[in-house]
């Protein structure tokens, strides 16, 4: 994604937003290279009682 992410931004270069959103996504890249071991995502999942 990182390698693609040049040609993405300039394909949406015009789109009222796309600026900010890709720059959240090129910090969050960021953070997760200086931070490996302590950066992710955790899902939690939850059901209603019977």
């Amino acid at each position: 994604m990182l390698a693609r992410l040049p040609a993405i931004r300039e394909q949406y270069r015009d789109t009222l937003g796309s600026a900010e959103f890709f720059a959240g996504i090129e910090q969050e890249i960021e953070v997760h290279r200086n931070h490996p071991g302590e950066y992710g995502y955790q899902f939690f999942l939850l059901r209603a009682p019977a």
